[in-house]
């Protein structure tokens, strides 16, 4: 019977922080890393490419953020036939929320 993966897109602008998520992922089993973005401009290209199951991003990026990214997969959610849940890490202590139904994703 085959093992069922999880696949992941990283999202940060970091590629340290990237580099950590990946290897700490590729030591558990039941994931895969099917893609990794360095900025938020680059997500829907990367959801609609890799179909990922999970994305883990950054909401603070330079170029665009974390939350406009998930605006603009929402937005295009029906264009890409993409769902999916969204976990987002950040480290600081004050975030916008994004005004989206949990059930949209």
């Amino acid at each position: 019977m085959a093992d069922i993966e999880v696949g992941v897109l990283l999202v940060d602008d970091q590629e340290l922080v990237r580099t950590g998520l990946r290897r700490i992922l590729r030591r558990k089993d039941g994931f895969a890393i099917v893609g990794e973005c360095a900025d938020g401009s680059e997500v829907a290209a990367a959801v609609s490419r890799a179909r990922p199951d999970v994305v883990i991003m950054d909401l603070r990026m330079k170029q665009m953020s974390g939350i406009e990214a998930i605006r603009l997969l929402h937005a295009a959610q029906g264009l890409l036939r993409w769902r999916s849940p969204h976990l987002t890490t950040t480290s600081c202590s004050r975030v916008r929320c994004v005004p989206v139904p949990p059930d949209s994703f």
